[in-house]
């Protein structure tokens, strides 16, 4: 199996696409709709990287916090249509390496996941 992943959108469809196709090109996924669940995973399993969308309630800073405390050097990726400077500097100040604006095709999006783990290892 390759690198583990975990996906955190709140959008059902947004986590079924990244999986299926980060899984098609060797990635092993895991994803989760909401922050509870996505702390969750984080205590019970080791990423590699996280890919977070702004989850309403500045949850997805909850998220990230939760992920650095237990993997300090593994890459995160804030993946939004929201972009905003609160989002932005929320995401930042919590840990996130990189944000990438949706929509983004999945080619694109898989070199700059390969990108930040390469540059994390």
């Amino acid at each position: 199996m390759g690198r583990r992943l975990l996906i955190v959108d709140d959008d059902a469809r947004v986590t079924e696409l990244l999986c299926r196709y980060l899984s098609s090109v060797g990635y092993d996924t895991r994803s989760s709709q909401d922050a509870m669940s996505a702390i969750a995973l984080i205590r019970e399993n080791l990423f590699d990287l996280l890919v977070v969308d702004s989850l309403p309630n500045l949850a997805s800073r909850d998220v990230i916090l939760k992920f650095r405390e237990k993997n300090p050097k593994a890459p995160v990726i804030l993946f939004t249509g929201n972009v905003s400077s609160e989002t932005l500097r929320v995401a930042l100040e919590a840990g996130a390496n990189l944000l990438l604006e949706k929509p983004l095709g999945m080619p694109e999006f898989s070199k700059e996941v390969e990108r930040l783990l390469q540059a994390a290892s």
